[in-house]
């Protein structure tokens, strides 16, 4: 697909789709999770220069993302620097994107925390505030056997009036979710979907056998961009990718291909995700945090974000830092922001 013809895609989709998703999307079932697919934005949180959340920016920020066609939004990940929030911060940005979005598609309110109770009252508020469903990470600090792990999210579900997501991140908290707990969840109607960002992609294949064999519906969601296409190729049913606010375009495209299953178009798309995703190493920094200071100053540069703000205490990047990045990530993210890849 040429540049023109995917804009003249991305025009039509926001002219007459959008309009019906408008209508449409609430009387859809959500419980089964049934409606999830496609492209969720872990949509980055936009700051002041002093720091907290620039809502005016968020506003805008999530517009473009459903413009461009992404299906939804997952609010107040890692991506959204969540771990910078307070409980009524969190509220209001679930409030903030789920009257933008309006229901046009899911608002996927991250609730993870440290204790089930705590999980609990951020899943209150985020229902109370718009959000169609919850994700959760395993509870962290403290460290817990899959048993503790499986009641945890059993308590959330039944605590919760909206579905929920499991989200499998060991390198964050501590935890690699087992199978057999995810498999007992959903059979159990506790659980409709898993976001997975492990990176472990024999866990991920497991999971979607297990799921598959048994006939228990639910639905799989790809965290690590290099992942994408195989993962969508295995089955699953979407990505849910922090490049994706810088190139949401692109994405939308990589999983219209493989529902297509136009693999080939599905290959030009991912060779960009990878080259986006290795254009935006900083040298020297290779903590994930380092990652989103870089996509925030590149976004800023874009124009997307008014501010590269990033939460205290990381630093900001240096001069030289911000050189390499205008160097090698810059340019592609410019072109792929504008017209998503050529194919």
């Amino acid at each position: 697909m040429g540049s023109h013809a995917y804009r003249a895609n991305v025009a039509l989709e926001t002219a007459v789709d959008m309009a019906d998703r408008d209508n449409n999307w609430r009387e859809k079932t959500v419980a089964t999770g049934e409606d999830l697919r496609g492209l969720l934005v872990p949509v980055v949180l936009p700051m002041t220069p002093g720091g907290g959340p620039d809502l005016d920016n968020l506003r805008e920020l999530v517009a473009s993302l459903l413009a461009a066609g992404a299906e939804g939004i997952w609010v107040n990940g890692s991506t959204g620097e969540v771990h910078d929030l307070n409980p009524a911060e969190r509220a209001t940005v679930v409030r903030e994107v789920a009257a933008v979005v309006d229901g046009r598609g899911p608002v996927v309110a991250h609730v993870g925390d440290t204790s089930t109770k705590l999980a609990a009252a951020h899943a209150e508020a985020a229902a109370a505030a718009g959000a169609t469903h919850i994700g959760a990470v395993a509870p962290y600090y403290a460290s817990f056997d899959p048993d503790e792990v499986g009641t945890y999210y059993e308590e959330l579900a039944k605590a919760s009036s909206v579905p929920l997501l499991v989200y499998n991140l060991p390198q964050m908290v501590k935890y690699r979710l087992e199978p057999e707990t995810v498999v007992d969840l959903a059979r159990r109607g506790l659980a409709v979907g898993v976001k997975d960002t492990a990176g472990d992609f024999a866990w991920y294949r497991t999971l979607l056998q297990r799921m598959d064999t048994e006939g228990v519906p639910f639905r799989f969601f790809m965290g690590v961009e290099s992942l994408v296409d195989v993962s969508l190729f295995a089955g699953g049913h979407g990505a849910v990718c922090t490049l994706a606010n810088l190139a949401p375009r692109t994405f939308v495209a990589l999983c219209a291909a493989a529902a297509r299953q136009d693999w080939a178009e599905v290959r030009t798309h991912q060779r960009d995700v990878v080259s986006l995703v290795q254009a935006l190493r900083v040298p020297g920094r290779a903590d994930w945090i380092a990652s989103i200071a870089a996509l925030k100053w590149v976004m800023s540069e874009l124009g997307t974000l008014t501010s590269a703000t990033i939460a205290s205490p990381v630093r900001p990047l240096n001069a030289a830092e911000q050189q390499h990045l205008a160097e090698h990530a810059l340019p592609l993210a410019a072109r792929l922001a504008a017209t998503g890849s050529d194919a």
